[in-house]
């Protein structure tokens, strides 16, 4: 019987072993063969979408003046981006499977805590780790912008029409309001169907913030060093101004703040 259940304590042990290892190293997923393809990411059940390589005008003249200049930038590679941002559910997910990790900020707040609203109260640090966890990374600043504005460079997700009640979350109370479950905006889906990529909350990307080149550049990551990292997006309780796709703001990457998430991208084969 000793035997046996020695057996069996090897095989659990086998077992955990290997979910472990999945969990740090899942297989990259395949190309999509259009953009707005959709797929599942096998760590965390998140949704991504399909962006092919391409080609934009990334930055605007009629913006704030970090902005510009205006270049042609070129992205070489297909990715996969998440849906939505990251919600508190997948977010659950990774602190079960680390942890010594620390909880988000907010985390016990009923106002942000649901499980199909966006984790919030996030460092820069903290998305870097769950990105990892998850199989993937931040975006650059240029992913970012692709997927939000696309090969037509939209001054908006969903086109030049301004922000409205159907298309984002914007506008909201900051004392007493909150950011809305995930996806529940369709109307304001980008070209490659990501959804609240302008309002919700802002998005951490994996560039420090700098001044941009002048020239096209191919796959651009942003500066080599610095102290703030780049965030996109807009949220939940700023103006519609702040929605706009070229819109670039900088934070500490120790700030943690109601109106701050992330999503992340996955490799491909």
């Amino acid at each position: 019987m000793k035997s046996a259940l020695f057996v069996i304590s090897l095989m659990v042990l086998a077992v955990a072993a290997s979910t472990a290892h999945t969990n740090q190293s899942p297989e990259a997923l395949g190309p999509g063969s259009k953009a707005g393809d959709s797929r599942s990411n096998p760590v965390d059940g998140s949704r991504v979408v399909w962006l092919p390589a391409g080609e934009f005008r990334m930055g605007s003249q009629s913006g704030d003046p970090d902005e510009m200049p205006v270049r042609r930038v070129q992205l070489s590679r297909g990715f996969w981006l998440s849906e939505t941002e990251v919600t508190n559910a997948q977010f659950a997910k990774f602190l079960e499977a680390r942890p010594g990790r620390s909880k988000p900020q907010f985390w016990d707040d009923s106002r942000f805590s649901q499980p199909d609203q966006p984790v919030v109260g996030i460092g820069w640090d903290d998305a870097v780790a769950y990105a990892r966890w998850a199989g993937g990374r931040l975006p650059s600043e240029a992913e970012w912008e692709y997927a939000a504005r696309g090969p037509e460079s939209r001054e908006f997700p969903w086109g030049a029409d301004k922000p409205s009640a159907e298309t984002a979350v914007f506008g909201m109370e900051y004392k007493t309001e909150k950011p809305a479950a995930v996806g529940s905006h369709t109307a304001g889906a980008s070209w490659c169907n990501a959804l609240d990529l302008a309002g919700n909350v802002w998005e951490w990307c994996s560039d420090y913030y700098g001044p941009y080149s002048a020239t096209t550049i191919m796959d651009p990551a942003g500066p080599d060093a610095g102290r703030d990292r780049v965030v996109r997006g807009g949220c939940w309780s700023h103006d519609p101004k702040e929605l706009r796709g070229a819109n670039r703001e900088k934070l500490q990457i120790t700030c943690r703040d109601r109106v701050l998430g992330f999503r992340i991208v996955l490799p491909v084969k």
